[in-house]
């Protein structure tokens, strides 16, 4: 065989191989459509084709993760997919995949550096009418996270910043149907926390505000929620390396970040660290003010009084919303409505310290103390070491976690229905 010969055959060859590869590349995603409610079977048709090793990875905080559908302002229909390869120097990759007839065709795909995905948010926050892809990736073991965001232009992705954060939100704080971004960024130099506002100006993310955080050096948890009936706000909320608990509230105005007054201070600052919550569940988040009750003789981690407060209207002052107290026997009492600051509660403990009853009790106007009823705490086995006459004369508010709470009530104005209104047992390490 000629020389001419043989490179003419090579070159068929490597043509033929070309072709192949190409073939394969084109068909390695191209998936016959399914409906978008049948997640599990799209997922399953998706990872069949991925490359050998590699598996749909869900973002660390989303563990019901379902696989994102989009359109554009255009109406194309899209689906994003994040996958990892187990043996990779970058093993994160995020596929976009179109819809195309009868089919889900690979539109693009980005190789990613990092170790896992953090979290993953689509929402237009251009106001394009089209959604963005927000992207945040584990790097390391640091607590700082890397984040991208893309956006569709002219058929493909492109970047629009690239940022670290601790932690992201996006919401539509201003009402006009375009989500404004928000991130929580760490400054270990300085010492602080800061929480910066993104709008879309002049075809870029930019920073409109920032507010920093000088008194919350340490880890920041920042809550999304709602802060009265109408609009959501920020709740930055720590607890310091002394167990003290650090609480401040923002809402967004405009181009602004406000920090709301809250009884007159930039912060709330309590003895004990205790998360906000809802705690009338009517959908508005309410702020803890941790107290020492008269009669107790000391501030304890867990035996405290707590008011809730929540926000009124205009955001300009705290209204009482529920005030509760919270014993280191594991169980809490809402107050009565008609209860103020002349409620005096005592711990009343045997010679061994063991705790055996909590008194509740009323400073009348002449200094005089009423007592309105005690709560008495059995163990199981004393309990079961007392007659049955005498068990059976008690009125028992509840049995748990091997504990038995028996009301005690002289006069009957606190009868047994009113007191397990009020009475719960918990778990003092929940929020």
């Amino acid at each position: 065989m000629n020389r001419s010969r043989k490179l003419l055959l090579l070159g068929i060859g490597i043509m033929l191989l070309i072709l192949f590869i190409n073939r394969v590349h084109r068909e390695k995603f191209k998936i016959l459509s399914t409906d978008l409610e049948d997640v599990d079977k799209l997922k399953s048709e998706i990872a069949k084709q991925l490359p050998d090793s590699a598996e749909i990875s869900a973002p660390e905080e989303d563990e019901l993760f379902q696989l994102m559908h989009f359109k554009d302002s255009a109406g194309v229909e899209r689906v994003l997919i994040p996958y990892k390869k187990n043996s990779s120097n970058k093993p994160l990759n995020l596929m976009v995949l179109e819809k195309s007839g009868n089919y889900w065709v690979e539109e693009e795909r980005i190789p990613l550096v990092g170790e896992d995905f953090d979290k993953i948010v689509v929402e237009d926050i251009t106001g394009n009418g089209s959604d963005e892809i927000m992207v945040g990736i584990k790097i390391g073991k640091s607590s700082t996270k890397g984040l991208d965001v893309y956006e569709f232009k002219d058929g493909s992705l492109e970047k629009l910043l690239n940022d670290n954060y601790e932690d992201l939100f996006v919401a539509d704080f201003d009402s006009d149907s375009i989500g404004e971004l928000i991130l929580l960024k760490s400054n270990s130099k300085e010492k602080n926390t800061e929480i910066n506002y993104y709008e879309y100006r002049d075809g870029k993310l930019a920073t409109i505000d920032s507010v920093v955080l000088e008194e919350m050096e340490f880890k920041v948890d920042l809550k999304l929620e709602q802060i009265n009936p109408d609009k959501k706000g920020l709740i930055a909320e720590l607890e310091t390396d002394d167990k003290k608990g650090v609480l401040s509230v923002f809402k967004v105005e405009g181009d602004n970040l406000e920090r709301l007054n809250l009884l007159g201070k930039k912060s709330i600052e309590n003895p004990f660290f205790v998360a906000s919550r809802d705690i009338d569940k009517d959908g508005v988040f309410e702020f803890p003010i941790l107290k020492l009750s008269p009669g107790l003789e000391k501030e304890d981690s867990s035996t405290w009084i707590t008011e809730w407060y929540g926000l009124n209207e205009d955001y300009s002052q705290l209204k009482l919303v529920k005030r509760e107290y919270t014993d280191e026997a594991n169980f809490a009492l809402d107050f009565f409505e008609d209860w103020n600051e002349d409620i005096v509660i005592r711990r009343i403990s045997d010679r061994d310290g063991k705790l055996e009853k909590v008194e509740f009790t009323r400073t009348t106007p002449g200094e005089v103390e009423e007592k309105l009823f005690g709560i008495s705490i059995y163990s199981l086995d004393s309990w079961e070491d007392m007659t049955k006459e005498s068990r059976e004369s008690e009125e028992i508010i509840t049995k748990s976690q091997g504990r038995v709470y028996v009301l005690e009530s002289e006069d009957g104005e606190y009868d047994l229905e009113s007191i397990k209104s009020r009475f719960r047992v918990l778990d003092l390490k929940e929020d």
